[in-house]
């Protein structure tokens, strides 16, 4: 009796291990088949039917990393490489497909450190060029704002009425290494209108003109961190009669955090304009729903002391998302009481002592092998004030309407 239930029992276990065996054939031959199918969603749920099972192996995971990475889906494209990687320490497949994960996704400074912290014998001859590049980003741009116009009126307050306003800048973006990025840039900006003033009380037309310089330092001294350093100096002369050289300066730092679906940051800046001083807290969060560039969305807020006119602030909220793969579109809306002298850490700096109530704006990108175009149309709701320089206090404000539009080239040397 105990000889027959013991080949009972065997006979058992093999047959189980023989459904087994065939069982894992079918499922590896269907993951096979959804790899070269390139369908995602079946490949991902037989897998589950295998990962449930205890069963992993090398194939699997790049099978389930390349097709992910062919469906945009970073994140997920990473695990499973990183996983295919415990299997083999020394494949070249996956640490060339994790490397662009973060490429494409938009992590440069990341794609880079990772690069770094694998051996050579991984590292395939385009990664290595790669590093040894200096990528230069040239950009320049041109912006153009009408107002509509205000009835005339009589002050001894300083009061602008802007007819026109518009910039033109250019620079550069380097990158150092695998840490260390560079921004220069130089704008020239002008604005025209009517000018009253306690020595223009029934207003003169004026043409103002100002130079400025930016410059900006970032490093990624950990996986998915940056800080950076930034200035601007904004230099002008008075509208007065006295033609006084006048120069003001933003000076600021920030700390960046980059994770696959959430990016966030904070910046800190203080400034001089208008013989007071403003101190300036920024941040935002970006939400990416599927890891990659596809579609964001980004909220952020500004708000701003200034020790003589007091506190303001500023909203905004932008959705990004692509149309086709030569064609994206940004969407925002930004909203405040803010007179921000030095906007985008003091990339842009507008002395017009206008307050932008409302802008709703549309960036149309064009990507192109090595040159992206941008075209931006915009409305901008302003508050337009009568200031009292003296005592820093503003009365009778006017709703202004102005209509606008921005171009920029980027030209990148890779």
């Amino acid at each position: 009796m105990r000889i027959v239930l013991t080949l009972i029992v065997a006979f058992f276990s093999i047959s189980s291990n023989i459904l087994a065996q065939s069982d894992f054939k079918t499922l590896d031959e269907k993951t096979y088949d959804y790899y070269l199918k390139g369908d995602y969603k079946n490949l991902k749920k037989t897998a589950d039917t295998l990962l449930s099972q205890g069963i992993d192996y090398y194939f699997l995971r790049t099978r389930l990393g390349i097709t992910a990475f062919n469906k945009g889906r970073y994140a997920e494209s990473t695990e499973d490489f990183i996983k295919a990687l415990e299997f083999n320490s020394y494949d070249t497949i996956s640490t060339r497909y994790i490397y662009y994960n973060y490429l494409f996704s938009g992590r440069r400074n990341d794609a880079f450190l990772f690069s770094k912290s694998i051996s050579p014998e991984q590292k395939t001859a385009l990664m290595v060029s790669e590093e040894k590049k200096i990528n230069n980003n040239i950009f320049a741009g041109a912006t153009f704002t009408s107002f509509n116009q205000e009835t005339a009126i009589s002050t001894s307050l300083y009061r602008e009425s802007l007819e026109s306003a518009y910039s033109l800048y250019a620079g550069i973006e380097a990158h150092f290494g695998s840490m260390y990025t560079g921004t220069f840039a130089f704008t020239s900006f002008t604005k025209t209108g009517i000018l009253n003033s306690s020595e223009y009380q029934s207003g003169t037309g004026f043409t103002f003109t100002q130079a400025q310089i930016y410059g900006k330092l970032s490093a990624a001294i950990f996986p998915g961190w940056e800080v950076s350093l930034f200035a601007a100096s904004a230099i002008y002369t008075t509208t007065q009669s006295t033609n006084k050289l006048i120069k003001e300066n933003n000076l600021g730092a920030g700390i960046a955090k980059n994770w696959w679906r959430i990016r966030t940051g904070a910046e800190f800046s203080v400034s001089n304009f208008s013989n007071s001083r403003q101190y300036r807290e920024d941040a935002y969060i970006t939400w990416l729903p599927q890891g990659n560039l596809n579609f964001y969305l980004t909220a952020g807020g500004m708000f701003q002391y200034d020790m003589n006119w007091g506190s303001s602030y500023q909203l905004n909220q932008e959705a990004g998302y692509r149309i086709t793969d030569n064609l994206w579109s940004e969407t925002g809306i930004i909203m405040g009481n803010s007179f921000l002298y030095a906007r985008n850490q003091g990339y842009t700096i507008n002395n017009s002592f206008l307050i932008p109530s409302l802008t709703v704006y549309n960036n149309i990108i064009v990507p192109l092998k090595k040159i992206r175009l941008t075209l931006s149309p915009y409305f901008a709701r302003y508050q337009n004030y009568s200031w009292n320089i003296s005592s820093y206090t503003r009365t009778n404000h006017a709703t202004i309407n102005s209509f606008g539009a921005a171009i920029k080239i980027n030209f990148n040397q890779r």
